[in-house]
């Protein structure tokens, strides 16, 4: 199991990244949260590692709305339980 910390940058307000994200995020089973920033979307992914592979990827995507001009992963300690958005 691991835990990381993805940060994007890039046109991902208001294109439905944070509920699109939720969704990957259930499906591959993986435990965490995403919020939105005054610089962009973080979100905390734990699980194992292909989930949180196939999660950081699709980050690189996003919706099909968005923009993502930068993303930032970092491995953490954190262990959150279910997967949120968080306001």
């Amino acid at each position: 199991m691991i835990c990381k910390k993805i940060t994007i940058k890039g046109r991902v307000h208001g294109v439905g990244f944070r509920y699109s994200a939720e969704i990957r995020a259930k499906e591959l089973g993986i435990s965490g949260y995403v919020k939105n920033t005054s610089e962009g979307v973080e979100i905390v992914a734990y699980g194992d590692d292909l989930s949180v592979k196939q999660l950081c990827d699709w980050c690189k995507g996003g919706p099909s709305l968005s923009r993502i001009d930068s993303i930032d992963i970092e491995k953490i300690d954190e262990l959150p339980a279910g997967f949120k958005v968080v306001y």
